[in-house]
């Protein structure tokens, strides 16, 4: 007989209940308080909807805990929902304090309605009991995030904001802590936007009493507590695995730290926080960084099954261990892939300058498919040269197959991540070897790349790798045709089409060529920038601007236009010339 896991029931809350019966903690490890205006908007357009009859109810989600004896009798450590418990002590607060403010004007030392005195303090009192937190001994119904590293940190301003509306003084607010102020802020607008509408007081404090117990009293959740925190993380990713708001970083760092005890959980947390903060905290791009990781080390999968693979095989707290290691390891040169202009460290990262500038070359034309090449060699402490030697390969593989051949990206994604994964399990493949796989498996023919470069079409552009593509395209081909851009270390051509952006793409003849031939590579160069302002003579076309370039292949063009002048005969002409160093220059 089959034995299946016991799954705690849920149970249904209305919210003054769910504060009334729980502490609720906010682990460090859990991410931090992140609504902005749309969130906010969002809640109190459902708030309104209640409050005007639209509807009865509003279910407001769903939360997610464990009990966790060691913190106190009642304590729930929060796997999911924090944003919206966090969020309804703001605004629950929000309501006391406007109330507050109320009685205090109108009330205090005037002889008025009492009845209506009453409800505003009645409101003030049920607040205050369901947030707690004043009294000595009185556990606060919602602890956040916290760090006895800081001294006025994010709890101790969510407990000011909450208690008193008392901004702590701090030089620099971090992102969370603005976005607790800002939530205040906003429902205070609103609600007093709202109250100002009404002429009497007694309206106005019959419209708050309205909005406070509509809140606490027909807004719901399901609460599942779980009876481990491995369970109850469990339950998160199931629910969540499928969500549009959380990235799939979010629930693998959720299933990695499940599997941790409370020890290794703290410092796993600050592993992972440190890897967040080198992509900039952006969960596309940690969650690019995993798969690619997944890709170099154990197989490649689309960013949907990312997730249900990883939790397959990491199911260990060493596996776990490991699995964030290797991220440490390979967060900055990744970073360096995606971004290697950005600052010196990125662009020092690497020693050898040539090394450097092809991955620049690369990243310009929007080539990432060949990332898990690098992982791997970085791990596997190849050498730089080595990586050099591999990554000239990867262009010429992409050149050819991708540039010229305009063939799809699956081949060349299943096959580099393949031998990533070879060289990632394997002590000693040598770089002659991941050569040889490269040109044996994805470069394709001589043959094959001469016959579709005669007949290729590029668009070109102002800007992105269209335009850098086309850009290096000529460059590479004047440089082996002509020996423009020549030197040792192929600095000039890096400095000159890249770095620098000295030169812009143009068509050789916009008028006399065809439709059918004005974009073909035949039909196009790079002159420097500068020149077509002095065009000169209008009937001279473009060679009286390449008559002026510095580039040999230019100055080729030149004494074609002027011998035989420039039409379809002639790009196709000079695309066969330049078909036959294309096996030279990506071999």
């Amino acid at each position: 007989m089959k034995n299946f896991a016991s799954i705690p029931q849920p149970s249904q809350s209305v919210l003054g209940e769910l504060f009334e019966h729980n502490n609720f903690i906010i682990p460090r490890y859990q991410r931090d308080y992140a609504w902005e205006d749309n969130q906010l908007l969002d809640l109190w357009s459902d708030l309104f909807e209640v409050v005007q009859d639209r509807q009865d109810n509003h279910f407001f989600g769903q939360i997610v805990t464990f009990k966790n004896d060691s913190q106190g009798e009642f304590s729930q450590e929060v796997i999911d929902g924090q944003q919206r418990l966090t969020t309804s002590c703001i605004l629950m607060a929000v309501i006391r304090d406007i109330a507050d403010n109320m009685y205090k004007k109108n009330f205090v030392g005037k002889n008025l309605n009492i009845e209506a005195g009453d409800a505003l303090r009645d409101i003030k009192r049920d607040v205050d009991k369901s947030l707690r937190g004043t009294k000595h001994g009185d556990a606060p119904s919602l602890v956040l995030q916290q760090n006895e590293a800081l001294e006025n940190g994010i709890n101790d301003f969510f407990y000011g904001l909450i208690h008193s509306r008392r901004a702590l003084s701090l030089t620099k607010k971090s992102s969370p802590i603005k976005m607790m102020d800002n939530a205040y802020d906003f429902f205070f607008q609103k609600i007093t936007n709202k109250l100002n509408e009404d002429s009497t007081l007694d309206a106005r404090i019959e419209l708050l009493q309205t909005i406070y117990e509509t809140f606490v009293s027909n807004f719901y959740v399901v609460m599942i507590t779980a009876p481990s925190r491995k369970d109850a993380f469990t339950i998160f990713e199931t629910l969540n695995s499928r969500g549009k708001d959380l990235k799939a970083s979010d629930i693998i760092k959720n299933h990695l730290l499940s599997q941790m005890d409370q020890g290794n959980m703290e410092l796993s947390s600050k592993v992972w926080n440190a890897i967040a903060k080198k992509l900039s905290n952006d969960g596309d791009r940690i969650t690019r960084f995993i798969r690619t990781y997944w890709a170099s080390k154990n197989s490649l999968v689309s960013e949907r099954q990312l997730y249900r693979s990883i939790s397959k095989y990491i199911t260990l707290s060493n596996d776990c261990k490991r699995f964030l290691n290797d991220l440490s390891s390979l967060s900055n040169v990744y970073d360096v892939l995606e971004n290697p202009t950005d600052g010196k460290f990125n662009i020092n990262f690497f020693k050898k300058r040539e090394l450097y500038w092809r991955l620049d070359i690369l990243n310009r034309m929007g080539v990432k498919l060949y990332y898990p090449i690098i992982l791997s060699m970085y791990h596997s402490h190849y050498s730089e040269s080595d990586m050099l030697i591999v990554v000239n390969k990867i262009i010429s593989v992409f050149m050819r197959h991708r540039a010229i051949m305009e063939k799809g990206t699956n081949i060349l994604e299943t096959g580099f991540a393949n031998l990533a994964i070879k060289i990632w399990k394997s002590n000693n493949l040598s770089v002659d070897e991941i050569v040889q796989e490269l040109r044996n498996n994805l470069l394709p023919s001589d043959e094959d790349a001469k016959t579709n470069f005669m007949v290729l079409k590029k668009e070109g552009g102002l800007r992105g790798s269209k335009k850098w593509s086309l850009a290096y395209i000529l460059a590479e081909l004047y440089q082996t045709s002509f020996h423009d851009f020549e030197n040792q270390d192929q600095s000039t051509l890096y400095n000159d089409v890249f770095a620098q952006d000295f030169f812009e793409l143009a068509q050789i003849d916009e008028k006399n060529v065809s439709d059918d031939y004005r974009t073909r590579i035949g039909n196009w160069t790079i002159v420097e920038k500068g020149l077509r302002s002095s065009r000169g003579n209008q009937n001279d076309g473009m060679y009286s601007i390449l008559s002026k370039s510095s580039l040999k292949a230019n100055q080729e063009i030149c004494k074609i236009i002027q011998t035989t002048g420039w039409d379809d005969q002639q790009v196709k002409n000079r695309q066969i010339a330049l078909a036959n160093v294309v096996n030279v220059t990506w071999i």
